[in-house]
């Protein structure tokens, strides 16, 4: 009985969250169109805070925690599947930069849509550079992004290459890259480690993987910041994004098995 009042209480929040951020972004485009960023991302931070009081998530932040109260910085993470989603964006008011095919899922993909998530099309070479220059935009204007750039989600024992095309965004001007790793710990007061069933890389339905995370009573999340990559060094080109990427991935390293380059099939 309990799992099904989260779900109906997940339900009807996610649909007032998609009234509520439809008639905020008319009033932001009316009155305060050059701030619409800035503020739709501190509104879609407070939601997402709900969710994880919801879903019985603590969260615990180690590590450079200061910068999560930054602007305009580039957020990465490794990525476990939409859980990590609603913890970092619980933390941090970001603009969110998503796969295309996220906007077809229901509900969710309603909600990171009307939110102002960026959508990348890896299939359009054309349409990548245009995110890039939107992604810069954003920067510019001071607003925080947030991606994961394995572009896809994995069992958590390792992190895969990173796509270095969006990196072009943070050389073009100069922004800082601040590495996160998320790591579940805990269900139900009981130690977890990956593989776990928090992941979502399988074959496994949303609907039937969310129906296990809302059984659960307490979630326990560590976030942990790591050092800033300065991007300065790196020549805005196509090996400098390479090599900054690369950077990037072996921030992560220690943290994993050493064969982190194969992983099954995966969802997102």
């Amino acid at each position: 009985m309990f799992r099904y009042l989260k779900a109906f209480v997940v339900v009807i929040s996610f649909l007032s969250f998609l009234i509520l951020t439809a008639l905020l972004k008319i009033i932001l485009f009316l009155i305060f169109p050059k701030n619409s960023q800035r503020i739709l991302s501190h509104w879609t931070r407070l939601f997402i805070h709900f969710l994880t009081r919801l879903l019985q998530m603590r969260i615990k932040t180690t590590g450079h925690v200061s910068m999560l109260k930054d602007k305009g910085l580039f957020f990465i993470s490794n990525h476990m599947g939409y859980l990590d989603g609603v913890v970092l964006g619980s933390l941090i008011p970001a603009v969110f930069i998503s796969k295309k095919e996220v906007q077809s899922w229901p509900l969710f993909g309603w909600v990171v849509t009307i939110s102002g998530t960026i959508f990348i099309n890896r299939q359009n070479k054309g349409s990548i550079l245009k995110t890039v220059e939107e992604i810069a935009a954003c920067l510019r204007d001071q607003n925080n992004i947030l991606i994961f750039p394995e572009g896809t989600s994995t069992d958590g024992t390792k992190v895969l290459p990173f796509q270095p095309s969006v990196f072009a965004a943070c050389l073009k001007n100069g922004t800082r890259i601040v590495p996160i790793r998320i790591s579940y710990t805990h269900v139900n007061g009981r130690p977890i480690s990956p593989p776990h069933q928090l992941s979502w890389y399988g074959q496994v339905p949303f609907h039937r993987h969310l129906w296990t995370v809302l059984a659960h009573r307490q979630i326990n999340v560590e976030v942990h910041v790591l050092d800033a990559v300065e991007t300065t060094r790196f020549p805005d080109s196509s090996p400098g994004r390479a090599a900054l990427a690369e950077t990037c991935r072996n921030a992560y390293l220690p943290y994993f098995e050493p064969s982190c380059c194969s992983s099954p099939a995966r969802n997102n």
